[in-house]
């Protein structure tokens, strides 16, 4: 679901993402440069066309290789030297989760985590307060749809970051509850049922009453 900004040749960007029609779709509003050696699109590294990637891929996951001389952050187009410090951390994160053991997949998660955390906050780790972090883990649940296990995972690297890279216990001891799944609602009785939990009284009379207070159906 996310669409890949690398640094290409010739002052181009190099665009990938997983193929399906309707983000080829997309892109084709963007861009018709295809590169088939590659397998990639290609735009030209100028304003007037990241502004356009932006406006067409506006309601897409949209992550910027950090090499890469602009960078995207929401709507907008900021210098790389303002997100400088974010891929210093990243960088810092990989190191400490290398040091404490843990495997090449959840490092790669944590720091993917990372990375879309502190950009949809745009903030400072230290300016980061409480609520910005439920309104990243309200955002990922109820615009990105992701599961509950995603969602603990994400709690996981930012409390890891603060703890261990970071050194600060303002984040760390935050506690978000978050239900593990949802609650699943009663049955709701048809219109059979109904006229059945009804008809109880004939059934009581009869001597025929279930638990449930529903008339047994004769055979």
């Amino acid at each position: 679901m996310t669409f890949h900004v690398n640094k290409g040749n010739n002052h181009n960007l190099i665009i990938t993402f997983d193929y399906t029609p309707e983000r080829v779709k997309k892109i084709k509003q963007v861009t018709n440069r295809w590169n088939p050696l590659e397998k990639c699109w290609e735009i030209p590294a100028t304003k007037q066309s990241i502004n356009r990637f932006l406006s067409v891929m506006q309601d897409e996951e949209v992550i910027i290789d950090p090499t890469v001389d602009l960078v995207i952050t929401g709507s907008k187009l900021v210098s790389i030297k303002e997100m400088v410090w974010l891929k210093e951390l990243t960088e810092k994160t990989d190191r400490a989760l290398k040091l404490k053991g843990y495997s090449s997949l959840t490092i790669g998660a944590y720091k993917g985590h990372t990375i879309r955390f502190f950009e949809f906050i745009k903030k400072q780790p230290d300016q980061v307060a409480n609520e910005d972090i439920e309104e990243y883990l309200l955002y990922i649940l109820d615009k990105k749809k992701v599961s509950f296990s995603y969602v603990n995972q994400a709690i996981s690297a930012i409390k890891f970051v603060y703890k261990h890279v970071i050194k600060s216990n303002n984040i760390y001891n935050i506690i978000v509850s978050i239900p593990k799944k949802f609650e699943k609602l009663p049955d709701i009785l048809s219109n059979d049922e109904i006229i059945r939990l009804f008809r109880s009284d004939e059934c009581q009379a009869s001597g025929d009453l279930n638990p449930n207070l529903f008339c047994r159906s004769e055979g």
